[in-house]
């Protein structure tokens, strides 16, 4: 990633962190039982784990050498750890019991135009559907994936997977396979 990209991400997920005051999402921090503003929904419980929280949490956790390590060379996470962060505040999504989340290298998104980062920067929507092409509700293994069948993720996008040495999902590579809580995590070298 480009350090332009970067110092854009960084700004945009920084605005996206602090226009949640005005959103009324701060129900975890403040105790307010009122529910979100302007949504009719009622608050989320602050114990309750949402999927994002919990994917968020497991690429935390691999980010840097922990990552690095799985993979057998340096890599990076950041990216798309911002983006399941900024995803997170105020997810409703409640989290299942078992879970896969196909988590791209840095590397992935340098092929996206400026608008498609603005996009994924400043739109949640976006940003969601982005992430939801990611997850999975239900966990698959490696050996799951090397049977060649297609897995659905929870945006609906069903992944072709190819087998080899290596399994293959839409032409990403699966560089490592992490369990980390009740999740399932695989590090691919593009986006799906």
């Amino acid at each position: 990633m480009s350090f332009r990209n970067a110092i854009l991400v960084t700004a945009g997920l920084l605005g996206v962190g602090l226009s949640l005051v005005g959103t009324g999402i701060t129900h975890a921090l403040t105790g307010n039982d009122a529910g979100i503003a302007g949504t009719g929904q009622p608050p989320a419980s602050a114990h309750a784990p949402t999927l994002y929280g919990e994917a968020l949490a497991a690429a935390t956790t691999l980010r840097g050498g922990p990552a690095s390590a799985a993979v057998g060379r340096p890599v990076s996470l950041a990216f798309m750890t911002s983006l399941l962060r900024a995803a997170s505040f105020g997810a409703q999504r409640p989290a299942p019991a078992q879970w896969s989340l196909f988590l791209p290298v840095d590397a992935a998104f340098d092929r996206l135009g400026g608008r498609q980062l603005d996009a994924l920067i400043h739109d949640p929507e976006t940003r969601r559907a982005l992430i939801d092409r990611h997850l999975l509700a239900e966990p698959v293994s490696l050996a799951d994936l090397k049977q060649g069948e297609p897995v659905t993720t929870l945006g609906g996008q069903a992944l072709a997977v190819s087998v080899g040495d290596k399994p293959r999902l839409n032409g990403a590579t699966v560089l490592a396979e992490r369990t980390i809580g009740d999740g399932r995590v695989f590090i691919v070298d593009h986006l799906l």
